[in-house]
């Protein structure tokens, strides 16, 4: 019944009578894709009960003989349709990216279609209807461009002005008439390549637009965390830089190829002037972020009241730089947002002066601990850190404690009478040495009395070791042994 009706279809020649022959083909496409799925079931079920396999080829012949009638019939009903839409409807409406698709792919089929009809015998009339449908999209395939030029979603007044230019006639989504076909009146057809490249140069710059504004757009968000006080200085620092930083750098690398676009026309100003934003943020934040590290080391030196007595000056400077910090950070404690915070009129000089302020009071404690170390040369021996957390109590001798083993190998720490006098040595053994004198610590600096406490280690040593050379002669060797450190 299928291939009967395939073998008489060509009697379907009447082109006014195109929906009601379309509905047929769709309807014969539906079959024949059911004829071509139930034979391949048949056949697997065939095999799974090991039954002789059914030739269905006579489905792959009668679907290939009825191509070109379903690429005809398909194709004309859609171009009978959409060809008025597209020359006399509302431009505004026509769908461009569709409109090229369909033309390109329908110039093949109907080029197929006409050479498998003129293969034939008894077509009748339908090649005809094949060979001016064709024709017919054909011609209208060299207005495709400017279609596609006009539509583009990138076409601004500036490149409506170009187009009217061009034409010799105002061209503009708001004049009377707004189709393709008073385009073609007007000889668009002709300078279709142009037009063309009107279109094209509006959506790459669409593209920079839309980009542009979606860098904006991505900070809008971006904040600093600035609501917990930093431990107990009543202030903050900036955290959430991270991402901050994250895309800074991928929007300067993106502006600065935006900046060599032949593209940029339109928006060069705009450019720039992002670009330099984004310049000025990323300079303010590498500042700000270079203090924080620095008043983050500094601030609990200089909270100290020795370290500022024995270091006024760059205690100054610190505490300028300190009240400067406070209230930057009050204002991202307030309203966080990073663009907002990160541009403000005179900030970045504000950090470079602080950066240097810094780096003059690193200096500044630099030598001073120079200094130390220079008339205590066994202060060598520990960290900045270390030697700092005992500076800065120079009244709590006690907190020389826990850095006695490093100044001295095997002392592990001293015994402070209630005066805070120092009169005894413990070693790492638990060994006891009574000094022969004294240090008395109230009043000193602290590189002072451990001058005293090394030169008693070295007398204390001296002492116990002529007592034990003394004592040898007249005591029994393992009491004598007991009774004296194992140094002796």
């Amino acid at each position: 019944d299928l291939a009967t009706t395939i073998e008489g279809f060509a009697r379907y020649n009447d082109i006014e009578k195109i929906d009601e022959i379309y509905e047929n083909v769709e309807s014969i496409n539906e079959r024949l894709k059911e004829a071509a799925a139930k034979s391949k079931v048949f056949n697997s079920r065939e095999l799974l009960f090991g039954h002789d396999v059914t030739d269905y080829s006579q489905v792959a012949v009668i679907t290939k003989e009825w191509e070109p009638f379903s690429q005809l019939w398909v194709t004309a009903h859609t171009w009978t349709h959409e060809s008025k839409k597209w020359i006399d409807g509302d431009f505004k409406k026509v769908d461009a990216k569709y409109c090229e698709t369909w033309v390109m792919n329908s110039v093949k089929t109907l080029f197929k279609a006409v050479k498998a009809f003129e293969k034939r015998d008894n077509i009748g009339k339908v090649i005809d209807i094949c060979r001016n449908i064709k024709d017919a999209v054909d011609d209208f395939a060299p207005k495709v461009p400017v279609i596609v030029g006009l539509r583009n979603n990138g076409m601004r007044e500036r490149h409506w002005q170009q187009v009217t230019e061009l034409v010799g006639s105002e061209v503009n989504p708001a004049m009377e008439g707004f189709t393709l076909a008073k385009f073609l009146e007007l000889g668009m057809q002709e300078h279709a390549g142009t037009i063309g490249d009107i279109g094209d140069r509006s959506g790459k710059e669409l593209g920079i637009e839309t980009q542009l504004k979606n860098m904006i757009a991505a900070w809008e968000k971006v904040a600093f965390d600035a609501t917990e006080p930093y431990r107990t200085t009543g202030t903050f620092i900036l955290k959430g830089a991270d991402e901050v930083i994250a895309l800074l750098d991928e929007q300067i690398v993106t502006t600065q190829a935006m900046q060599f676009s032949p593209f940029n026309k339109p928006f060069k100003d705009q450019i720039d002037e992002w670009n330099d934003k984004l310049s000025y943020v990323s300079e303010c934040l590498d500042g700000w972020l270079k203090v924080q590290r620095s008043w983050m080391y500094l601030q609990p030196i200089f909270d100290s009241a020795d370290i500022m007595k024995q270091l006024p000056t760059e205690g100054k400077k610190f505490q300028m730089v300190d009240k400067r910090w406070r209230a930057a950070m009050q204002k991202v404690n307030k309203e966080g947002h990073a663009l907002t915070r990160c541009t403000e009129e005179g900030l970045l000089q504000m950090w470079q002066h602080a950066n240097d302020d810094l780096e003059s009071v690193q200096k500044g404690l630099d030598d001073y601990l120079e200094t130390k170390r220079g008339a205590f040369a066994r202060f060598y021996f520990l960290s900045n850190d270390e030697l700092l957390e005992i500076l800065s109590q120079t009244k709590d001798p006690l907190r020389v404690q826990p850095f006695l083993s490093k100044v001295f190998e095997a002392m592990k720490q001293l015994t402070f009478t209630d005066q805070l006098v120092a009169n005894q040595m413990h070693s790492k053994e638990g060994e006891i040495i009574d000094f022969v004198k004294s240090v008395t610590t109230h009043g000193k600096n602290v590189e002072v009395w451990m001058t005293e406490v090394e030169e008693q280690m070295l007398a204390s040593i001296r002492n116990v070791i002529r007592i034990g050379v003394e004592t040898y002669p007249t005591t029994i060797r393992n009491e004598w042994v007991q009774q004296h450190p194992g140094q002796v």
